[in-house]
């Protein structure tokens, strides 16, 4: 499975905006394509692209939230067990695994524990007043 990614587009046009796609990085830069017409061992023809600020690049989790809408990497999800709590969707290189980062005890948690129950309420990137 090719994983999916986004980030936030750089592009005069678009710019700001979420793009969905399949990421190519390249001395530094990233792009977010949408469609690939042909390739071989020598080429590639892109269809559609778009330059999105590299930092903000998060990929699919393979998840989803109480609403069926997709986590990425950097989203910050809501949810209540007695009290509320928010949490960052992370990848811990260690585990090799999609863990949650809540952002009052700094504990981590196995995302697909129970993500049918959190909400997506934002992203590290568009709402940073969650991590203050």
């Amino acid at each position: 499975m090719i994983p999916k990614f986004r980030g936030l587009s750089i592009d005069e046009k678009s710019k700001g905006k979420w793009q969905y796609g399949y990421l190519i990085e390249d001395r530094g830069r990233a792009f977010i394509i949408n469609e690939v017409i042909e390739a071989n061992e020598q080429y590639i023809t892109i269809g559609s692209w778009c330059p999105v600020e590299q930092r903000t690049v998060g990929r699919f989790t393979g998840l989803f939230d109480k609403n069926c809408k997709e986590i990425f990497e950097h989203d910050i999800l809501f949810g209540h067990a007695g009290e509320d709590f928010w949490e960052v969707v992370e990848f811990d290189e260690a585990d090799g695994k999609w863990v949650r980062q809540d952002l009052y005890y700094f504990s981590k948690l196995d995302l697909s524990e129970n993500n049918e129950c959190l909400e997506i309420v934002g992203n590290v990137f568009e709402n940073e007043e969650f991590l203050e």
